[in-house]
C-alpha cells in the first residue's frame, strides 16, 4: 500500500514539474513583444534625452534598426497565430503585453515632437527614411 502511495506522488510531482517546465503555447511571441517593448521604450527615452540633431538621428537610426530586426518575427506571428491579430482567445499575459505597447504608440506623438527642431537637418532626414521604410514594412507584417 506504501509502495502504491509513494509511486502515485512521485507520477503527480513529476507531472507537476513536466507541466511547470512546458512553455507558453505563445512563448516565441511573448519574446517578440518583448523585445518590441524594449525596443519602443529606448526609443521614447532615448528621443526624450535628445539634445541635438545627431542624438535624435541616433534614436531614431536605433528604433528602425530594433524594429526592422523583428519585421520578418512579426509576420512569422501572424501567419502562425492569426487568432492575435482578431483578437481572440488572448491570454492575459499577452493582453498586457499588448497593452503596454499600446500605451507605448500613444507616447509616440509627443515623443516625436522633439524632432520637429532638427527636421531640416540631414541626418534626421536620412534616419526618419529608414524609419518609413521600416514602418511600411511593419505594416505589410500585420
Amino acid at each position: 500500500m506504501q509502495r502504491t502511495t509513494v509511486l502515485r506522488m512521485v507520477l503527480v510531482l513529476a507531472a507537476v514539474f513536466a507541466i511547470a517546465g512546458c512553455g507558453s503555447k505563445y512563448d516565441d511571441v511573448e519574446a517578440v513583444l518583448d523585445t518590441e517593448i524594449d525596443v519602443m521604450s529606448t526609443f521614447i527615452d532615448d528621443m526624450k534625452s535628445a539634445g541635438s540633431a545627431d542624438d535624435v538621428a541616433a534614436a531614431i537610426g536605433t528604433y528602425a534598426e530594433g524594429m526592422e530586426k523583428l519585421v520578418p518575427q512579426l509576420k512569422e506571428i501572424t501567419r502562425t497565430y492569426p487568432n492575435l491579430k482578431n483578437g481572440d482567445d488572448i491570454p492575459d499575459d499577452l493582453k498586457a503585453k499588448m497593452d503596454r505597447i499600446e500605451e507605448l504608440i500613444g507616447q509616440f506623438p509627443g515623443t516625436m515632437m522633439k524632432a520637429t527642431g532638427f527636421m531640416t537637418n540631414p541626418k534626421v532626414q536620412k534616419a526618419w527614411e529608414g524609419f518609413g521604410q521600416v514602418m511600411a514594412a511593419m505594416g505589410e507584417a500585420s
